[in-house]
């Protein structure tokens, strides 16, 4: 059994604003039949590392806003208002440790520095997009 047994491709393109082309992405539909450990022996390895980049509070949602345009910490902390600054600041310094955000500084004065997704962080889309997918599929219910 392969890849092609269990899934369905899905095309998505993103516009990328560091350079304005197209950068096609794809997302997998599983089969629910089909045990994903078959095909992905390594699964739990693979899960524990994509999670140890942006399972930490507040990563995912700040690569998600970066996904979208550059963005200077100001503008983070107005677009995700509950972060604390000095968590953006943590979170912002792993994730370019970890090769997904990259920082330019401008030596300008007052500083200007500015946040992008790298090539690596870009290619976290298609795990955006399966979450949106899934959650519009079973939709937030608030307890009674």
């Amino acid at each position: 059994m392969d890849k092609n047994d269990i899934v369905t491709k899905w095309e998505i393109y993103l516009t990328v604003e560091q350079n304005k082309e197209k950068k096609k992405f794809n997302i997998w539909e599983v089969n629910p039949n089909v045990n994903i450990w078959e095909i992905y022996p390594s699964i739990e390895k693979d899960v524990k590392y994509v999670i140890d980049i942006i399972g930490p509070k507040w990563a995912l949602l700040i690569t998600a806003h970066l996904a979208r345009r550059t963005m200077r910490f100001g503008e983070l902390i107005k677009a995700i208002p509950d972060i604390n600054p000095k968590t953006l600041a943590q979170r912002l310094t792993e994730l370019e440790e970890n090769g997904i955000v990259t920082r330019k500084q401008y030596e300008t004065i007052p500083p200007k520095v500015e946040y992008s997704l790298t090539e690596k962080g870009i290619l976290l889309a298609p795990i955006y997009f399966a979450m949106c997918e899934w959650s519009k599929r079973y939709p937030y219910r608030i307890q009674d």
